[in-house]
């Protein structure tokens, strides 16, 4: 059945793999160069838990 759906074109997708900084690819959410969701989702879980997340301050600062 997999294989059908295959050889039908579906369940199939294209991905292209782009390296750019992260505030180019939040601009590019910004004017709508990037808009599909999963792209989107995953930017906004990198700006708020991921690795571009701010950091955290230490105990005892100000």
């Amino acid at each position: 059945m997999a294989a059908q759906a295959r050889a039908e074109g579906k369940g199939v997708e294209d991905i292209t793999t782009v390296k750019l900084p992260f505030a180019d690819a939040l601009a590019m959410v910004r004017d709508g160069t990037i808009a599909d969701a999963k792209t989107i989702m995953l930017l906004q879980w990198a700006a708020l838990d991921g690795p571009f997340r701010p950091a955290e301050p230490h105990a005892g600062d100000s």
